[in-house]
């Protein structure tokens, strides 16, 4: 049963945490407007909702470890729920930000928890094959997100969109509350049968303390190849970001592309970007990660 309807109540919250940006992009405009804001406060949507999508990972794993990755995952998606509620009543732009900003939390957890699940759950063969699935999510929806979106504009209010943001995933805790296995403690509940005493808590499942993070966070900060790779990695993503960000206001305030003619604009881009994976796919396949680094940046440039 966790084999089958794991991934699928997952994949779920993923798709709608990746669509609660993606959705509202041919709608930016309106909202903006709507709130009685500038429309060059657009990009600061996003920057909102990408600057809450990074800010939980180093926290939430060590969490995670403590607490268990199924109460850590339940506390994103109740986090994503709430914030989505407070958009679709938002009277103000900076509350909209302040909102975003939560609403792109739910990014942190599925990362850090949900793809950590799989690793841990599923054997190597069958956790690349569900990685899989889930990935490809991350690059349907900004494809897909805006012309579905653009569609749901002309029909109802961006606020009914919040709601359905809102709402919808609450399938998608439940589903987790009764399909999630928890792969944190495995080893405590496989001993916990056995006996329950403190010394084997102490063992298996460790303390959470702040100064433990502070000596990751140096220890990543003095590795020059993770920091190398995240600086390579972040240079390299810049120009799409940038594009997500001010396409709305390039699009629809100063080209007047609006409606399903904004989400049929994107598609070209994104099916490039597909097809930029099943290449990459093809030359993992004869080439060394390094190569393939410098293949990346050569084509970026």
């Amino acid at each position: 049963m966790y084999d089958v309807f794991f991934p699928l109540f997952f994949v779920l919250f993923e798709l709608l945490v990746y669509m609660a940006n993606d959705l509202v992009m041919p709608g930016m405009l309106t909202i903006v407007l709507d709130l009685k804001s500038n429309p060059h406060m657009i990009p600061a949507t996003l920057t909102a909702y990408l600057a809450g999508g990074s800010v939980l990972q180093l926290f939430i794993g060590p969490a995670s470890d403590v607490w268990g990755r199924r109460r850590v995952m339940f506390c994103g998606i109740l986090l994503f729920i709430v914030s989505s509620l407070f958009l679709a009543t938002a009277q103000s732009m900076p509350v909209f930000l302040v909102e975003r900003f939560f609403q792109g939390m739910g990014l942190c957890f599925i990362n850090t928890i949900g793809y950590a699940v799989v690793q841990e759950f599923y054997d190597d063969t069958k956790a690349l094959r569900v990685l899989a699935i889930l990935s490809s999510t991350s690059l349907i929806s900004p494809m897909l997100g805006p012309l579905v979106g653009a569609y749901l504009m002309s029909k109802i209010s961006w606020r009914m969109i919040f709601l359905g943001l809102a709402f919808i995933p609450i399938v998608s805790l439940v589903g987790l509350w009764f399909f999630m296995p928890e792969t944190a403690h495995f080893k405590y509940i496989q001993q916990k049968e056995k006996t329950f005493t403190k010394a084997l808590r102490k063992e298996f499942i460790p303390s959470f303390k702040f100064k433990d993070f502070m000596v990751l966070f140096q220890t990543l900060l003095k590795n020059k190849i993770f920091m190398t790779g995240s600086l390579v990695q972040g240079l390299t993503i810049s120009p799409l970001l940038c594009w997500i960000a001010l396409s709305p206001l390039i699009l629809t305030e100063k080209n007047k592309i609006e409606g399903v003619a904004f989400g049929l604009v994107q598609i070209p881009l994104f099916l490039f970007l597909i097809f930029g994976n099943i290449i990459m796919g093809w030359l993992a396949k004869r080439y060394s990660s390094p190569s393939l680094s410098l293949i990346g940046i050569f084509v970026s440039v």
